[in-house]
């Protein structure tokens, strides 16, 4: 299964002490290259985390405008899961029909 994970889902390891990656075990990790750049703004330790993890940074072709569109059209273009904890992008994902997975009670990593 593929998972795309956005800017603040990769967060999570910092903000929230909880190791999502070992949760996320056997499943192929993406990330656009547009969160990448935000996370380097946010937190540049979790840039190096994440390519310590081995999650392939892809340059999507899409035009969307904003890059919570250019997540759920790469999700949408690759059959793959939206990983976030932000509750515009589950909302907007949910309406394609975008499967999606969160933090749930601070710790763990579930669909919704």
């Amino acid at each position: 299964m593929k998972i795309v994970l956005d800017t603040n889902f990769m967060n999570i390891p910092f903000n929230y002490k909880v190791d999502i990656f070992e949760q996320l075990l056997g499943f192929e990790l993406y990330t656009i290259k547009e969160c990448v750049d935000e996370l380097k703004k946010v937190n540049p330790g979790a840039v190096k985390l994440i390519r310590s993890k081995g999650v392939k940074v892809v340059e999507q072709t899409f035009k969307s405008r904003t890059v919570d569109d250019k997540v759920i059209d790469f999700a949408a273009g690759n059959s793959a899961y939206i990983a976030t904890v932000d509750k515009k992008l589950l909302s907007k994902a949910q309406k394609r029909n975008i499967p999606c997975l969160t933090l749930r009670q601070g710790r763990y990593v579930m669909r919704v």
